[in-house]
């Protein structure tokens, strides 16, 4: 999820047109309906569910349509990780290699790499104190996000 909210999507304004309160929104189906991958469908999935416009049933496994009362210039303010990186990336401070990324943070370089498994790990304080169990670091969606656009 976190990945998906990095990158976002292009196809996000698209997809929330397409919203009329259904029980189940399948992502191979709306790929096709809106002729994208269902990699940009996910990543409009993510960022509309951060918005309120769309939760996930854990019981169904599928995403439905809801509209929660949400002021979604809040968006910013409630990640502050994730304008942290878009802010890294607009700066220019996330160099990709073959291995991963480096990114200059404000107090020094932090390596950045996904392992076998597809996880990804950062050199930073933050991340050496928590972890992933607060969600990925600053670095680590600024090399996400760096990584998607280089792809794109």
């Amino acid at each position: 999820m976190s990945r998906a909210l990095a990158s976002g999507s292009a196809v996000t304004s698209r997809l929330r047109a397409l919203l009329r309160w259904q029980q189940n929104l399948s992502p191979g189906a709306l790929a096709a309906e809106l002729q994208a991958s269902e990699t940009d469908v996910a990543a409009a999935l993510a960022e509309l569910g951060t918005c309120g416009l769309v939760g996930y049933d854990l019981a169904e496994r599928a995403y439905f349509h809801r509209e929660l009362p949400f002021d979604l210039s809040q968006v910013t303010r409630l990640h502050p990780r994730l304008a942290g990186a878009r802010e890294l990336v607009r700066q220019g401070a996330v160099e990709v290699d073959a291995q991963g990324a480096w990114v200059r943070g404000r107090e020094g370089d932090y390596r950045v790499h996904s392992d076998s498994a597809g996880e990804w790990h950062c050199s930073c304080p933050w991340t050496g104190r928590n972890g992933a169990s607060r969600g990925p670091c600053k670095h680590i969606l600024a090399a996400q996000i760096a990584v998607d656009s280089d792809r794109s």
